[in-house]
């Protein structure tokens, strides 16, 4: 059987889920590879928008002038420590809201990405399953928010 974009979002964040289980409290405030962000910060930006619906969206974009609203979900959750952090993930393992959206696209591919923000940053590096990975190779390049399409232009993706 082959899995959906939700049932692969949903093992992604799992895994993400257990591994940060396993970071410890420096771990947490390290910096990742997104510029200005620390591990606890990515945490934030992953599960940020899970309960937002449509009004609470429209107030995120708004307030964050659309380019910074992802800083804005990191700032709402700045107070909530690392364990309140990875027990809402937890609680959050299915995506719901926007994450949810084609499918479950935005959480997989999203989850993924920032997954190995994280474990690159602390030399934890890991071996992507082969499913999600072919899955987020074929979709990153035409996704217009990461502008991967023009850095990527000449290369060929693949899943070794």
């Amino acid at each position: 059987m082959t899995a959906t974009l939700m049932t692969m979002a949903h093992a992604e964040r799992a895994d993400l889920a257990d591994f940060l289980a396993t970071c410890a409290p420096q771990d947490w405030a390290a910096p990742t590879l997104c510029s200005k962000w620390t591990v606890k910060d990515v945490v934030a930006h992953v599960i940020s928008y899970e309960e937002l619906g449509a009004a609470g969206l429209l107030r995120r974009f708004a307030k964050g002038w659309v380019v910074r609203a992802n800083q804005v979900g990191v700032d709402e959750f700045a107070a909530l420590s690392p364990q309140q952090l990875l027990d809402f993930l937890r609680d959050h393992l299915t995506p719901k809201g926007l994450t949810a959206g084609f499918g479950g696209m935005i959480a997989l591919v999203d989850g993924t990405i920032h997954h190995q923000d994280i474990r690159r940053s602390l030399g934890r590096p890991r071996a992507v399953p082969e499913d999600r990975l072919r899955r987020v190779l074929g979709l990153v390049p035409g996704n217009p928010r990461l502008g991967a399409g023009r850095r990527i232009r000449g290369l060929r993706l693949r899943a070794n």
